[in-house]
């Protein structure tokens, strides 16, 4: 019987076939440096990357959805098929540096406590750092930012490079499908983790370079993103903030907010309208959420 690998590496992709062509001989090169495999689910892709993919990658194993599902379906498909013990999810815009793969396993495999481990992840064109993630608790709406880690462990593992025990990922059900196409699902599924009572490591000499935005901008309007983003942090807060005082807070701002971005910002109202329609699986997925056994409380996960 065949061994399975140490490590799976998966990519989600939509039509990135090009991105594939630029960054995948960095992913199977960084497997050879140990037991892996590199797994690329296909969204249903219309750019020939199901015809093209295992003739120029032989290697690389493709997983295809005849249906495009966004990142959450694609995701959890390409980590349903990984063989490794611990699955590296990757973007198609991301390339991993040298050392960088058995860095993050070693990590895992040393924090028993960790459900991720993310490198430095530095966008090349601007050096923006996006390891330092955090959510922030303003005014009773909640936002997340990126910067240089501060010493406190990230709040959340950012999709585009992270490295997490299959078993683990696959107990918590995966990335949440309510988020499609993109945004908010790592946010999601690293609170959930951390609820729990995990913690997100970051191993700041393992390095990856991140080409932020071509796996987006080119496909969607900026108001089309601004909405997305707009309709999955409302439905990550309805989903997860459970503490009574926070929920009052976000219900009491809400007009505010409304009232304020009518004009200003109207990606807010249109995301708002999206996810009332929402309403009942978040409700459903809430109730998972308050049934967590000893959960961490929300003040705790939020820095409060």
């Amino acid at each position: 019987m065949t061994r399975p690998p140490r490590l799976s590496v998966v990519v989600p992709t939509w039509n990135g076939l090009a991105l594939l062509r630029r960054h995948l001989p960095s992913l199977l090169a960084a497997c050879r440096e140990m037991d892996g495999e590199v797994v690329v689910c296909d969204d249903a892709s219309s750019d020939g990357t199901a015809e093209d993919l295992p003739r120029e990658f032989p290697s690389v194993r493709l997983v295809r959805r005849e249906r495009n599902g966004g990142f959450a379906c694609a995701a959890n498909d390409g980590i349903a098929a990984a063989l490794g013990g611990i699955v590296v999810l990757v973007n198609n815009d991301v390339e991993i540096l040298p050392g960088c793969l058995p860095l993050l396993a070693d990590a895992l495999e040393r924090e028993p406590s960790a459900f991720a481990a993310v490198p430095s992840l530095v966008r090349p064109r601007t050096s923006e750092e996006e390891s330092g993630t955090r959510i922030r608790w303003r005014l009773g709406v909640l936002s997340t930012s990126i910067g240089t880690a501060t010493g406190a462990p990230p709040d959340y593992a950012c999709g585009a490079a992270m490295a997490v025990r299959r078993e683990r990922i696959v107990a918590l059900g995966g990335f949440d499908p309510l988020y499609a196409p993109f945004y908010w699902e790592d946010v999601d599924l690293s609170f959930r983790a951390r609820r729990r009572g995990a913690v997100i490591a970051l191993v700041e000499n393992a390095r990856a370079l991140h080409d932020h935005g071509e796996t987006i901008g080119p496909r969607f309007e900026r108001r089309e993103v601004a909405r997305i983003y707009e309709r999955n942090r409302l439905i990550f807060t309805w989903k997860n903030v459970l503490d009574p005082s926070l929920w009052r807070r976000h219900l009491a701002a809400l007009p505010c907010k409304a009232a304020w971005d009518a004009v200003a910002y109207p990606a807010f109202l249109a995301g708002l309208r999206d996810a009332l329609r929402l309403r009942r699986p978040i409700l459903a997925a809430r109730a998972i959420e308050r049934s967590v056994a000893r959960p961490v409380a929300d003040r705790v996960l939020l820095r409060l």
